[in-house]
């Protein structure tokens, strides 16, 4: 179960999210603008940031949905153990090292991040609106892994069930249409209570 008894329910971060939808909407906006970008790293690679920064996290929920997501574009889903294991040997795009490295200074160490971390970005022929970019899609999924951590949904994940309804080819499709659909669906709550009552316990 969640932490949470109300939210027995609720076993993923877009139910939690629906289950608010009048406070949770707009920043599920920004989240489809982000990863949908134009500048920055494509979005595959976005997709590999998200789900590296989440298994650092140990965020199995969100690891194992954005790795999904990653393996409907094409990705090995063996890298993100080799990214763990070493990034400088891992089977990815050089260019993309240092933002890796970048990201996962800033997952596990952010108060050590200095500005030869960005030059490094820099010489690997990132702009400083790329960097940013990168910088944002880590800084959302570790908001997302505190958030499906601190709420206990990670512990009822099923990796085989996001499969199975077909979230991962939905959400490569662009996140709006993913969120559009459950809204449609009736998912979405706008008349929960603001100040409820403290559960028993």
């Amino acid at each position: 179960m969640t932490y949470f008894p109300s939210y027995e329910g609720i076993i993923s971060m877009s139910q939690l999210q629906l289950s608010k939808w009048d406070l949770f909407e707009p920043y599920m906006e920004f989240i489809h603008r982000l990863m949908n970008y134009e500048a920055g790293p494509s979005q595959e690679e976005k997709e590999i940031i998200a789900a590296y920064c989440s298994l650092l996290n140990a965020c199995d929920f969100c690891f194992g949905a954005h790795k999904n997501v990653c393996m409907a574009l094409g990705v090995d889903e063996d890298l993100f153990g080799r990214l763990v294991d070493d990034i400088d040997t891992a089977p990815v795009d050089d260019k993309l090292k240092p933002i890796l490295k970048y990201v996962r200074k800033l997952t596990e160490t952010p108060d050590r991040m200095t500005e030869e971390d960005a030059k490094d970005c820099y010489r690997a022929g990132w702009s400083e609106e790329d960097l940013t970019i990168a910088i944002t899609v880590c800084s959302s999924w570790n908001w997302f892994n505190r958030m499906i951590l601190g709420h206990g949904i990670d512990k009822k994940w099923d990796e085989e069930v996001f499969r199975d309804r077909g979230a991962p080819e939905k959400m490569k499709a662009g996140y709006n249409k993913y969120y559009d659909e459950m809204v449609a669906a009736g998912m979405a709550d706008t008349s929960g209570p603001k100040h409820a009552a403290p559960p028993q316990v």
